[in-house]
């Protein structure tokens, strides 16, 4: 990473010392905390959350070890094969320890152990399975038990797994669709942006406000310059990313140029928002929540004048604060469905900039309306 972060930055760059400098030995009010803390839970929720049955396998390492010690042996007494265990089972284990004493807590720090942590819980499970299997009882009910143990346990968490997937694509994959769809029927298709904005120099501007961290980056926007993301000031008093140079003179290495805007303080920068989104916004992102109150906010913060807003895409997007916990953590058939409350991601086309090119004016479009409680849907 030295030689392509430095030829990339134009400079000598340790990417890695800078992460722990900034981390570890912060000027004062910068640092991780600024971006929110956790207690040591956060870390074992999405670990029950993403891991399931696994977390229990990861519960059982030190246990084990401790019965081998003291109630029965469970490895043989080689110290080769003992030591190896501990070198390669233990860094998770240390990674967890460090990362649980860290105030400010991401999922994704715990992304680089995944592996070894389902190595590890599969460790643990055989060696119980193992002791459980060989306890006590006639040879032939002993092999039967450690089947029965491995098909429960595997079944149990192959279950869990799925219905943790299905539910993550089903609730949180709006954005996704929203931006795919807004770009190849919108942005590039043949009833697109290109047809109404004067020519390819125009800048198409595609807005966000409070959902900008949603934003699943340009690879769902049509790879042309002109199509452009804009931040809409929407309560957030954070940075917030920025382009890159694009002045000819460092020759499509815009990384090279110095930064500004910017400051370690995670604190908004003059500049980062667009100047007149009622009149530069093309289109604009956002999520209308499930309740009228909410639905009604966020209209509000729509900077496209209600007379000019149509909803041209939209998909269900899980209200997580409107559903209950079990429900929105894995899908349940009959019980999830029952349960969930959705809003709407939707992508509002600004009338006033991109009218449509034939056919009667469209009447200006609400906001798409929630659906109903469970108990007004017909089954």
């Amino acid at each position: 990473t030295l030689i392509v972060d430095s030829w990339y930055y134009g400079q000598s760059t340790i990417s890695p010392l800078n992460q722990v400098l900034y981390n570890v030995l912060p000027e004062e009010g910068a640092g991780p905390n600024i971006f929110g803390t956790e207690d040591w839970s956060f870390y074992l929720q999405n670990l029950l959350l993403n891991l399931n049955l696994s977390v229990l396998g990861l519960v059982l390492y030190p246990v084990l070890w401790l019965v081998d010690a003291w109630i029965v042996r469970i490895w043989d007494d080689d110290k080769q094969k003992m030591m190896e265990r501990i070198i390669y089972l233990s860094p998770p284990m240390l990674w967890l320890l460090v990362m649980v004493n860290q105030p400010h807590k991401e999922e994704r720090f715990l992304a680089p152990t995944y592996t070894l942590l389902c190595l590890l819980a599969a460790v643990s499970w055989g060696d119980l399975i193992s002791v459980l299997a060989n306890w006590r009882g006639k040879a032939r009910w002993r092999r039967w038990f450690g089947v029965m143990m491995i098909v429960c346990l595997g079944g149990a968490s192959l279950a869990a797994g799925l219905s943790r997937s299905y539910a993550q694509i089903k609730y949180y994959s709006a954005p996704l669709q929203v931006f795919a769809k807004l770009s190849k029927e919108e942005l590039s298709g043949d009833k697109g942006a290109r047809l109404y904005t004067g020519g390819a120099a125009r800048e198409v501007n595609v807005c966000v406000g409070k959902e900008w961290y949603r934003f699943p980056s340009h690879f769902f926007m049509p790879q042309h310059r002109r199509y452009r993301i804009r931040f809409v000031e929407s309560g957030f008093d954070g940075l917030l990313p920025r382009y890159f140079s694009e002045d000819a003179k460092w020759r499509g290495l815009g990384t090279r140029a110095p930064t500004e805007g910017f400051n370690p303080y995670n604190k908004a920068e003059p500049g980062q928002f667009i100047e007149r989104p009622d009149e530069q916004c093309h289109y604009f992102v956002d999520w209308v929540p499930h309740s009228e109150q909410s639905r009604q906010e966020a209209e509000q913060s729509n900077p496209i004048p209600p007379g000019q807003r149509q909803a041209v895409v939209a998909s269900e997007f899980l209200d997580a604060g409107a559903t209950d916990r079990l429900a929105r953590a894995l899908w349940i058939p009959g019980y999830s469905a029952a349960r969930a409350r959705y809003g709407q991601y939707v992508a509002f086309r600004h009338l006033g900039l991109l009218p449509r090119a034939s056919g009667p004016a469209p009447s200006p479009a609400r906001s798409p309306q929630p659906d109903p409680e469970p108990e007004e849907r017909e089954l």
